[in-house]
């Protein structure tokens, strides 16, 4: 099994050298086995308006939900846990309601507008045990022997660093966590053990993969996820 544990120094070391080094280490694993421009993350703080992308995810409505949905922003439909509008004027999103999906579409700068959608299996997943003094861990789920990268967050945006690329991750706070390969049953983990801190507990943590397929196919990203620290 592939998986690494990544300790994170909270109350000795400040959030911000933490995400230097952990750029610096993605940056340099990404280059070596990903050959993706890693830096791009850091740098893209906002998405370019009318561009081809591919994004995977799961829709929601965007009204109602209740105190707990803080993606619901009155939109009729929007990404889970990100809150990006999704709109088409050709696709059914109803039929799609709550289903994990692969949607290519066009970002108009405010808004995903959709021209296809399929639904898929979950190629990404935060779970373990999210508690003060416990692990948090971080699976990329893809066929075995695959690259992968896990990434992790403090918020959501939308980017497309890279070709048609949508990375839903705040770039002011993603860190690339490890990369490696997927292994016999596909998946490639990180594990983060959480101090006992209780200023942490609340904390919202997203996390999000980037693969490389195997058979040569462009490189992707997962559906995103998200924990709140107990």
């Amino acid at each position: 099994m592939w998986s690494r544990i990544v300790r994170i120094p909270f109350g000795s070391v400040s959030w911000s050298r933490w995400h230097g080094r952990c750029i610096r280490r993605g940056m340099n694993a990404i280059i070596r086995s990903l050959s993706l421009v890693a830096s791009s993350l850091a740098l893209a703080a906002v998405a370019v308006a009318q561009t081809p992308i591919q994004v995977r995810g799961e829709i929601n409505q965007g009204t109602g939900g209740g105190s707990g949905c803080y993606w619901c922003t009155g939109a009729p439909f929007v990404l889970k846990y990100t809150g990006t509008t999704v709109q088409s004027s050709t696709v059914n999103l109803n039929a799609f309601l709550g289903q994990k999906v692969v949607i290519d579409g066009v970002w108009n700068g405010t808004a995903l507008q959709v021209n296809a959608v399929q639904a898929t299996t979950q190629t990404f997943s935060m779970g373990g045990n999210p508690s003060i003094g416990d692990t948090m861990r971080f699976t990329t789920k893809t066929a075995p022997g695959t690259l992968a990268l896990n990434l992790a967050a403090l918020g959501t945006s939308f980017l497309v660093p890279v070709g048609p690329i949508a990375v839903l991750l705040d770039p002011a706070t993603t860190v690339a966590l490890a990369a490696g390969l997927t292994n016999a049953g596909g998946d490639f983990r990180t594990e983060i053990n959480i101090p006992n801190l209780p200023s942490l507990i609340g904390l919202r943590v997203f996390g999000q993969g980037v693969i490389a397929p195997v058979s040569g196919s462009p490189l992707f990203a997962s559906n995103i996820d998200a924990v709140e620290i107990n």
